[in-house]
C-alpha cells in the first residue's frame, strides 16, 4: 500500500513541478500557453491538498500499525525484525525525504515570481518531511513495534507498514530460493513472506515453532521449509 501511495505522490509532484515551470515561466506546449489558464491558484492548491491527503493515508497506516504491534501481546513466537531488513526500510524513507526536499528546492525557484502558487505545496512538503524524519529515526532505532511474530490466527510483522498473513484458507506452505516463504491459499491465492525479515540467529527457532503451528492446523508443510536453516 505504501508503494502505491508513494507512486501517486511522486506523480502528482512531478505534474506540479512541470505545471509550475510552464505557467510561471510562460512556456508553451504545442503552441498552447497555460499562463492564461483559469483557476490556476485553485489547481495548484488542489494538487497540494492531494499530496497532503496521500500523506495522511501513509501516516495513518504507519502510526496505527505501530500502535497495534506495540499493544499486541498474544504472539506465541516473536522476534525483532532483522536489522538489515529494517535498514532497507530506513533507506526508502530517507529517499522519500530527499525527494520531498528536492521538490521544495524546485518550488523555491518560483517563490519570487508566483509565491501563491508554490507556498501551499511547500508547506505540505515541510509537514511530510517532519513526519518522515520522526519515522526514520524510529526505524533506525527499532523497538517493540518492529517485530515479527505469530499466534493461533495470524502471522504479522511491521517494517514500513504492517503485513498480515492469516491461517484461514491456508492450504500449503513452502520455501522458494531460501528467501521467500510461499503461502498457498484456496482459489490459487499465493502470498509471499520474506525470510530476510527474521534475524539469522532466530530462523531455526522460528521455523520449528511455525511448522508446529501449521501442523496443529493440518496445513501442508513442504520439505523445503522443513530443511530451511
Amino acid at each position: 500500500m505504501n508503494r502505491v501511495v508513494n507512486i501517486f505522490t511522486f506523480l502528482i509532484l512531478i505534474v506540479f513541478c512541470l505545471m509550475a515551470m510552464v505557467v510561471v515561466l510562460d512556456l508553451s506546449i504545442s503552441n498552447i500557453h497555460l499562463k492564461g489558464m483559469p483557476y490556476k491558484m485553485q489547481v495548484f492548491a488542489g494538487l497540494a491538498v492531494l499530496v497532503l491527503l496521500l500523506g495522511l493515508i501513509r501516516w495513518k497506516r504507519r502510526w496505527q500499525a505501530m500502535r497495534d504491534m506495540k499493544r499486541y501481546t498474544h504472539f506465541k513466537f516473536v522476534t525483532p525484525v532483522a536489522k538489515k531488513h529494517r535498514m532497507h526500510g530506513f533507506i526508502v524513507t530517507i529517499i522519500e525525504i530527499v525527494f520531498f526536499a528536492a521538490t521544495i528546492l524546485v518550488c523555491s525557484v518560483f517563490i519570487e515570481l508566483e509565491p501563491t502558487y508554490v507556498y501551499p505545496m511547500i508547506m505540505v512538503l515541510a509537514v511530510l518531511i517532519a513526519e518522515a524524519l520522526v519515522f526514520a529515526f524510529l526505524q533506525y532505532k527499532g523497538g517493540r513495534a518492529f517485530v515479527v511474530g505469530f499466534d493461533d490466527k495470524v502471522m504479522a510483522y511491521f517494517d514500513r507498514e504492517i503485513h498480515l498473513f492469516y491461517y484461514e484458507g491456508l492450504q500449503r506452505v513452502e520455501l522458494y530460493q531460501k528467501d521467500l516463504i510461499n503461502l498457498g491459499y484456496k482459489e490459487e491465492l499465493n502470498l509471499g513472506f520474506e525470510t530476510t525479515v527474521i534475524p539469522e540467529a532466530d530462523r531455526k527457532a522460528f521455523r520449528d515453532a511455525f511448522i508446529q503451528k501449521l501442523e496443529a492446523k493440518n496445513i501442508y508443510v513442504d520439505d523445503s521449509l522443513r530443511n530451511w536453516e
